[in-house]
C-alpha cells in the first residue's frame, strides 16, 4: 500500500460500503429481524385466569411489506406517496397464533397465520423498506433521491429522525463524588432482560451497599456474610493484606456485630427484598422502538386478558368463545405513531419518561441532513450551568466531532459522530471469533490491515497520525487524521491551518504598509494604500430646472391613515417639558411633548466628529443632570446630611473625603441596581 495514495482511497470506499447512517439502519434491522422475535417469545402466551383452558399463544412474528388498505384492497406503499398524502410509512405486524375455541370444558385448538395486530413504522432504506438494495434508476422511478441516506421515518407525511441518546456506560464501575463530597463506587448491571444499579458508599466511616432491590442501605459486612464469608478475617484478607484496609473495615465490622449478625442465615434474613423490574438502557433507533414496542405489546396482552376474564364472568355468555376476536389492531399502531410524532417516550412499566427523542429532519441542505442524522442527544439537563459535561474530553478523539456543536445552552452537550465512527448493535450470544487448528492468532494479525478500536482499547494503544511518525512501539496508524471531524466540519478546507486572509495581510501595519523588518515573499501584499479618486458631480435643485407651466393641484396622502401630509403637523421641538419619574429623563414621542432622542447612531456620529462638548450637553445637561456625593476613599456614592449640611459616606461613616460631582441620573440609578445584585461599582476621581 502506497502512503498517501492507496491509503487515501480507503475513506471513500469505506463510506460507499458503510454510509453515514449505518448505525440507525443496523439498529432497526436488528430489531425487526431479531429483537421483536425475542420480545414475542418472552411474552408468547395469554391465559385466562378464570378458565385456564382458554389461552392464546404467539408462535411467530414477522414484519410485512409496507402497504395501505384502500377499499379492502392492499396496495404497495412508498415513502413518496406518504409524503404527498400525509400518511405514515408503515408495514403490518403479522403473527402466527394458535388459540382455543369452542366450549370451555372441551375447547379445540385452532392455528391461524398472518394475523395483523398492528402496524410498525418503517425506517427508510432498512430491510423491510421498498427502497432496500435498489439501484439509482429504481430509486428515481420510486420518486426518491439516490443520494438520500435513509435512516428516518415518515409519520403522517412528516420526516422524523430519532436522535442517538447518550447514556452512561453499563457494566462498568464508575467512581465519583456525591453532593456532600463523599466518594461512591457505582455500577449499572444491564443485560438484555434486566437492569440494576449497585452503589457502594461511605457514611460516617462506615461502608454501605445501596441497591434498588432493598428499601434501605445495607452494611457491607452483612452483604459479605450473606455471600458466605462468615469470618471477619476472611473478608479483610479478600480485600487486601494492607493494614489500612483493616482499619477502614473496622467500623463496618463493629456495626455488623452490634446487629447480632454472625451467620449466613441471619444475614439473609436481614435483607428484605422488594420486586423491581428493570430494563436495559437504550441508545439507537431500533433499541428505542424495541423498548416502546415491548411495553405496548405487554400492555395489549394484559388488556386482552382482562377483557377475556370480564366476558367469561358473565353468565349470559354463549358456550363457544373465540379469543382471537378480541384483538385491538390499533393499540400498538397508535402508540408507535404517537411516540414518533411527539418525540415523547413514556414507558410507565420501566419508569421512563423522556421528551424530545425525535425531531423533524432538517432539509435545508444535503450536508445539514447528514449532520442531523449523526447527531447525539444527551440526557443531561441543558439548563444546568456545569462546565464538566460540556468540555471536550480527550477520549472523544476519533469518536465525536470536536467542532460541530450548537451555541447556547446546548453547547458541548449536543454532539455529532465523527466521520468513521462505528456504533455496534446487540449481538447474538456466543463466541465472536472461532479459532481452529489451521488458523493461528498471528494470521489474524497479519491479515488484519484495518482494525476498529473502541475507547477502552485506545487507552492501551500508541497510534500514529502519519506513517512518518511511526515508532517501534507504535501499534496503529490512523487512516486519515481529518476523520476525527464530523460530516459537516470535515468539509472545511485545511481546517488545521490559519485562514488565508490572515496569512495574506498579517504583515501589514495599521496604515496599510508593511512594518520594518518584516519578511516579504513573492506575491505578498506589502502596500495597500490607494489615493482618493475625486469625481465631479452636479448638485442642483430640481425645482430650479426649466419646466412647463403646468401647476399640479393634487395633494399627497399618507398611506396608512389616508390623511394629507402637512409638514406643520410633523414638526416638533421643545425647550422644557414633562419627564419620566424613574429616570428623570424627558418623555418620548411628539404626542407626549417629548424630547428629541439622541440614540446610539447619533452619539457615534458626534464621537466621530470629536464634538465632546456637544455630547456632554446633549446626553447630560439637556437630559438628566444630577449632583451626587462620592467618597474619594472607597469610591461609593454618599448622601447629603441635612443636620450636618454636608455629604456623608454611608460606608466610611464620615464626610472627610466627600466630593460633589454631576452625572446622569440614569447612571446613578444603574449603580444602585448593580449594588442590589452584589455588583459594587466604585468611582475613581481625578485630582482637580
Amino acid at each position: 500500500m502506497k502512503p498517501g495514495v492507496d491509503k487515501f482511497q480507503l475513506l471513500p470506499e469505506f463510506l460507499k460500503v458503510r454510509g453515514l447512517v449505518k448505525q440507525h439502519l443496523d439498529s432497526f434491522n436488528y430489531f425487526v429481524n431479531t429483537g421483536i422475535k425475542k420480545i414475542v417469545k418472552a411474552n408468547d402466551r395469554i391465559t385466562s385466569s378464570i378458565h385456564p383452558n382458554i389461552f392464546l399463544r404467539y408462535k411467530d412474528v414477522r414484519i410485512g411489506e409496507p402497504s395501505v388498505v384502500v377499499d379492502t384492497v392492499s396496495e404497495r406503499l412508498t415513502p413518496h406517496m406518504c409524503r404527498l398524502c400525509d400518511m405514515t410509512y408503515s408495514a403490518p405486524i403479522e403473527f402466527s397464533i394458535e388459540y382455543t375455541v369452542g366450549p370451555i370444558d372441551q375447547p379445540r385448538l385452532v392455528q391461524k397465520d398472518n394475523v395483523v395486530i398492528g402496524r410498525m413504522p418503517i425506517m427508510l432504506r432498512s430491510c423491510p423498506c421498498v427502497l432496500y438494495d435498489k439501484d439509482e434508476a429504481e430509486l428515481a422511478r420510486l420518486g426518491e433521491c439516490p443520494l438520500d441516506p435513509g435512516g428516518y421515518f415518515v409519520v403522517k407525511g412528516t420526516e422524523k429522525v430519532i436522535l442517538i441518546q447518550e447514556q452512561l456506560s453499563k457494566n462498568r464501575i464508575i467512581i465519583d463524588t456525591d453532593k456532600k463530597g463523599c466518594i461512591n463506587a457505582s455500577v449499572t448491571s444491564s443485560t438484555e432482560m434486566t437492569k440494576s444499579k449497585t452503589v457502594i458508599l461511605m457514611e460516617k466511616e462506615k461502608i454501605y451497599l445501596k441497591l434498588n432491590a432493598f428499601s434501605t442501605k445495607i452494611p457491607i459486612m452483612i452483604v459479605m456474610k450473606a455471600m458466605g464469608m462468615l469470618s471477619d478475617q476472611e473478608v479483610v484478607q479478600m480485600v487486601g493484606r494492607d493494614p489500612r484496609y483493616g482499619s477502614l473495615l473496622l467500623p463496618s465490622i463493629e456495626e455488623c456485630a452490634s446487629l447480632n449478625i454472625y451467620t449466613q442465615q441471619q444475614a439473609l434474613a436481614f435483607l428484605e427484598t422488594k420486586d423491581y423490574v428493570g430494563n436495559k438502557r437504550l441508545e439507537l433507533s431500533g433499541q428505542l422502538i424495541s423498548l416502546l414496542f415491548e411495553d405496548l405489546f405487554k400492555s395489549m396482552n394484559a388488556e386482552i386478558q382482562r377483557h377475556i376474564d370480564l366476558l367469561l364472568r358473565k353468565p349470559s355468555r354463549s358456550s363457544a368463545f373465540d379469543i382471537s376476536q378480541h384483538f385491538k389492531g390499533d393499540f400498538i399502531t397508535k402508540g408507535l405513531e404517537r411516540a414518533l410524532s411527539t418525540g415523547n417516550w413514556n414507558v410507565q412499566r420501566f419508569k421512563m419518561d423522556r421528551k424530545g427523542m425525535t425531531q423533524v429532519l432538517a432539509r435545508l441542505s444535503f450536508i445539514g441532513t447528514l449532520g442531523h442524522m449523526t447527531r447525539i442527544q444527551p440526557q443531561f439537563e441543558k439548563s444546568r450551568k456545569v462546565s464538566g459535561p460540556r468540555a471536550l474530553q480527550p477520549s472523544q478523539w476519533g469518536m465525536l466531532c470536536p467542532c460541530d456543536t450548537p451555541e447556547g445552552e446546548a453547547c458541548g452537550l449536543v454532539k455529532n459522530l465523527a466521520l468513521m465512527t462505528h456504533v455496534t448493535t446487540d449481538e447474538e450470544e456466543g463466541p465472536l471469533i472461532s479459532l481452529d487448528g489451521v488458523r493461528t492468532f498471528d494470521d489474524f494479525l497479519r491479515d488484519g490491515l484495518i482494525e476498529y478500536l473502541d475507547v477502552n482499547e485506545e487507552n492501551n494503544a500508541l497510534i500514529a497520525l502519519y506513517e512518518g511518525e511511526a515508532k517501534p512501539e507504535t501499534t496503529h496508524i490512523e487512516i486519515e487524521p481529518f476523520t476525527i471531524l464530523g460530516v459537516c466540519a470535515g468539509l472545511i478546507p485545511f481546517p488545521h491551518h490559519n485562514q488565508s486572509p490572515r496569512n495574506t495581510y498579517q504583515i501589514l501595519d495599521d496604515d496599510g504598509l508593511a512594518s520594518p523588518g518584516e519578511i516579504i515573499r513573492s506575491n505578498d501584499i506589502y502596500i495597500n494604500r490607494e489615493s482618493p479618486i475625486n469625481t465631479k458631480e452636479t448638485v442642483a435643485n430640481p425645482m430650479a430646472l426649466p419646466d412647463s407651466a403646468y401647476k399640479p393641484s393634487r395633494l399627497t396622502y399618507k398611506g396608512p391613515e389616508g390623511e394629507t401630509t402637512v409638514v406643520l403637523d410633523k414638526m416638533h421641538a421643545r425647550g422644557r417639558g414633562p419627564r419620566v419619574m424613574m429616570t428623570r429623563q424627558p418623555t418620548e414621542g411628539r404626542s407626549r411633548n417629548g424630547g428629541l432622542r439622541v440614540g446610539e447612531m447619533e452619539r457615534d456620529c458626534l464621537i466621530a466628529y470629536g464634538a465632546s462638548m456637544l455630547i456632554f450637553e446633549r446626553l447630560m445637561i439637556s437630559s438628566d443632570p444630577f449632583e451626587v456625593q462620592v467618597c474619594r476613599l472607597c469610591g461609593l456614592l454618599g448622601y447629603n446630611s441635612r443636620k450636618l449640611r454636608a455629604g456623608i459616606c454611608s460606608s466610611c461613616k464620615n464626610g472627610d473625603n466627600i466630593s460633589a460631582i454631576k452625572l446622569p441620573y440614569a447612571c446613578k440609578l444603574l449603580f444602585q441596581e448593580l449594588q442590589s445584585m452584589n455588583v459594587v461599582p466604585r468611582l475613581k476621581l481625578a485630582e482637580a
